[in-house]
């Protein structure tokens, strides 16, 4: 989707979810949810039950109560998607997205700081849209929807949009080998809530400057 559409699409889906938005972190909720939307999910209720019979009704709105849940069901070419959110600290949330078929696992790690308003049209509420837009999907959709159905290690992104208006600073992290990693194992042993605690901090690969 280009970056015009998604614009005005944004507006559309907002003016219907921006009466229920208590915080900036539930404006970057509404955000991901639109980009997972106009990726092809669908959404299909509130929970984090695995079971799916895939007639479940699907939806592009987010569901009642979504904001005191935080956690939602989706539907993406026949298969469930859990997407669970946890608020780190007043500054941060991890979204994490899992597919129970293959026990996937990928997270994003947004903060509220690139989160300028939360009403008004999207360059004033994210001024850095297009770039968060661009790595949620890259980092985010693309990876969980190519990820093989084995024990590697799931890319993880930290996004930090800071400074001022139109640019942002991109602190990319990843798994390395010999470094910590998700294994099905460890998505069955724990709740993904247990799972962050023992999560270290990976060591950035890089920085870049985004105009």
């Amino acid at each position: 989707m280009s970056h015009k559409t998604l614009y005005y699409t944004w507006d559309l889906f907002y003016r219907t979810e921006k009466h229920v938005v208590k915080s900036k972190e539930e404006v970057l909720i509404c955000f991901v949810h639109f980009i997972l939307i106009t990726n092809g999910f669908r959404c299909i209720g509130l929970g984090d039950s695995k079971s799916f019979e895939g007639n479940e009704p699907k939806s592009r709105k987010l569901p009642i109560g979504w904001n005191d849940v935080l956690q939602m069901r989706y539907e993406h070419e026949g298969k469930l998607y859990l997407f669970l959110v946890t608020k780190l600290d007043e500054k941060r949330i991890l979204i994490n997205l899992i597919r129970p078929h293959d026990k996937s696992v990928s997270l994003i790690e947004l903060k509220t700081c690139s989160v300028r308003n939360m009403s008004g049209i999207l360059d004033r509420l994210i001024p850095s849209y297009k770039e968060l837009n661009e790595y949620v999907v890259e980092q985010f959709i693309d990876k969980m929807k190519s990820s093989k159905k084995t024990k590697d290690a799931t890319c993880q992104t930290d996004v930090s949009l800071m400074g001022p208006v139109g640019r942002c600073q991109l602190n990319f992290m990843c798994t390395r080998p010999g470094g910590w990693q998700y294994t099905a194992e460890d998505v069955e042993r724990f709740n993904i809530r247990r799972l962050i605690t023992r999560v270290p901090r990976a060591r950035p690969l890089r920085n870049l400057n985004v105009d």
